[in-house]
């Protein structure tokens, strides 16, 4: 959307593109094994801080749980890029079982009643950032952007696997 109107037609990327502020996103995945997913969005906020923006799974106002069967297509919420220059990073975390400190976060952002899917609470966010970084350390993922069938494929060894998607997108 630009200035309330449509830009054009939906179209897929492997994130190798630059796209537009206002621009609307929906994350598509389709895991090799069943398990259970995490999506998780940390881009720049309106003030300008980082805000963490939960996509899958989401108690309350969509999926509530984090389990997903072999090749089945899950499509997270949508969210829009903010009205300034910046980068978003897309954290995909497979698990073979439910991991209960994200699920536990995930769905408090879920039921806050003033953001809800937002991870708005500092040490919430401390935890997340922690987490994350100790799993990508732990766990290793390779991403392989695919421009010409504009997927991006994640693929590893052990009970998870951890992997970040970046869009980049500024004013146009």
């Amino acid at each position: 959307m630009l200035n309330g109107k449509p830009l054009g037609d939906e179209f897929q990327s492997a994130g190798d593109s630059v796209f537009g502020n206002g621009w609307r996103f929906q994350f598509n995945l389709i895991p090799s094994e069943p398990g259970s997913v995490y999506l998780l969005s940390v881009g720049p906020g309106k003030d300008g801080t980082p805000e963490y923006n939960i996509l899958f799974p989401l108690p309350g106002v969509g999926a509530s749980s984090a389990q997903i069967g072999a090749n089945k297509i899950l499509k997270s919420r949508r969210l829009t890029f903010v009205d300034q220059t910046g980068l978003e990073k897309l954290w995909i975390i497979w698990s073979v079982q439910e991991i209960p400190e994200l699920n536990t976060i995930f769905s408090n952002a879920a039921h806050d009643e003033n953001n809800p899917g937002t991870i708005t609470s500092d040490d919430e966010i401390a935890k997340v950032e922690t987490y994350l970084a100790l799993l990508r350390d732990t766990a290793h993922s390779q991403v392989s952007p695919n421009k010409e069938n504009k997927r991006t494929s994640v693929k590893g060894r052990g009970d998870i696997l951890v992997a970040v998607v970046e869009l980049p997108h500024e004013a146009y």
